[in-house]
């Protein structure tokens, strides 16, 4: 393989033939994962059961323990190290193509998977062969729901959020810049999106749909790579009787460049999806709105000026800001 990576692996399987049996791939990015990813690893042979399989740990240049506690686990998973970390969905892709499976998992290392998690969802993707890719119920570290499956986004929510009316319009403002309902959590079946915290697909699927797009460094792939199966003729599949908890953060460590990651995902997806104007249109709205707070934050701040404000506020009105010095979204 080409790439800024390494590979090292206690065995290299076979690359099975169009009629091998089920044989599933998990793929898992780590960064600075070194707290959770133990645990996940630890739980993937009862997630999958019977069923065979072989684990890919693709580190994306992390700088604490990752890569020594895969190298260590027991269950001596492939390990694939990157020299940067180039993304979520680019560490995703290096370990799908250096894996050997008819099925994929593609993971977060954040994740505990419950018994028969895996092998639940390789099953619901062969059930229904018009399945791009299943997605578990997810829950939170107290065992409550999290949000699994969802529409795909529509513009008017995405404005109406930008401007801070989504409240008064009846959109739930903490579904994200106005993505639809979560599917909470019955009943399971045909969706749009499944969460990309935890995605199995047939390999086959996966060569027709494409590797996820790396132009999203964090957010949004999984909206995207479901957009472009459902163009396809394929819809994501919700499966609630697999369960896995999605401990969350263990990708995330410098919380300070969510905010504008995000938006960087957020505007690439409406430009490819919803076209440039409507990109402007969104870009318009979230800087006049940006404008508008950073102005009473000013009035209600004490301290000099350049002190003012939440370090969030100030990084997002300067990421528009620097849209605007270039013509407004691309």
């Amino acid at each position: 393989m080409n790439g800024p990576y390494v590979t090292r692996s206690s065995s290299q399987a076979a690359l099975p033939g169009p009629t091998a049996p089920r044989h599933l791939s998990v793929v898992v990015v780590t960064h600075n994962s070194q707290t959770t990813l133990p645990a996940l690893l630890d739980s993937i042979p009862a997630a999958c059961g019977e069923l065979p399989h072989e684990v890919w740990v693709v580190d994306s240049a992390s700088t604490d323990e990752s890569v020594t506690r895969a190298r260590a686990h027991p269950t001596s998973p492939h390990l694939l190290e990157l020299h940067e970390n180039l993304g979520y969905g680019f560490a995703l892709n290096a370990g799908a193509a250096a894996s050997r499976g008819t099925h994929l998992a593609l993971a977060n290392a954040d994740l505990e998977l419950a018994p028969g998690c895996l092998a639940r969802l390789v099953d619901a993707v062969d059930t229904d062969r018009t399945v791009s890719a299943a997605g578990p119920l997810l829950r939170t570290r107290d065992g409550r729901p999290a949000r699994s499956a969802w529409g795909f986004c529509r513009l008017a929510p995405l404005v109406a959020s930008a401007l801070g009316l989504d409240g008064r319009l009846g959109f739930d403002p903490a579904l994200h810049w106005g993505r639809e309902p979560a599917v909470w959590p019955e009943p399971g079946g045909a969706c749009d999106v499944i969460a990309g915290a935890l995605m199995v697909c047939r390999r086959e699927v996966w060569e027709r749909v494409g590797p996820f797009d790396e132009g999203y460094f964090l957010f949004w792939e999984d909206d995207d790579w479901c957009r472009r199966g459902a163009s396809l003729g394929l819809r994501a599949c919700y499966c609630p009787e697999a369960v896995a908890t999605h401990l969350g953060g263990a990708s995330t460590a410098l919380r300070q460049d969510l905010d504008i990651l995000y938006l960087e995902s957020l505007h690439r997806y409406v430009r490819k999806h919803h076209g440039r104007a409507a990109a402007v249109m969104l870009w318009s709205c979230q800087l006049a709105m940006a404008l508008l707070r950073a102005g009473k934050s000013v009035l209600a701040s004490p301290g000099p000026p350049g002190q003012r404000g939440t370090e969030a506020g100030r990084q997002r009105l300067d990421w528009l800001l620097g849209r605007a010095r270039v013509a407004a979204p691309r």
